[in-house]
């Protein structure tokens, strides 16, 4: 039996035309703090990044829409993969 670990820090944001936006971190710092994952996403919304020039009213960062960081576990057993995700903090 094969054990894999992996983590992920997944951060929403709420776009001003409504829509979501998210980025995807592969393997984030393990002593990660929710207060540092939230002020960075604050720089990013404050830095007026804006997505896609063409549409730049609608497509500009507005606020946090969630933070999450997932440890994702996959065990293989007898040739079956069994994949499970367990969510260590949330932020909405």
């Amino acid at each position: 039996m094969a054990v894999t670990t992996s983590r992920m820090l997944r951060l929403t944001f709420t776009t001003a035309g409504g829509k979501t936006f998210a980025v995807t971190i592969p393997n984030p710092k393990v002593d990660l703090q929710q207060a540092e994952a939230v002020a960075a996403m604050d720089s990013i919304i404050a830095s007026d990044l804006v997505l896609n020039s063409c549409y730049a009213k609608k497509n500009s960062l507005k606020a946090i829409e969630t933070l999450r960081i997932v440890l994702r576990i996959l065990i293989i057993h007898s040739r079956l993969p069994y994949k499970e995700h367990l969510t260590l903090f949330e932020h909405d």
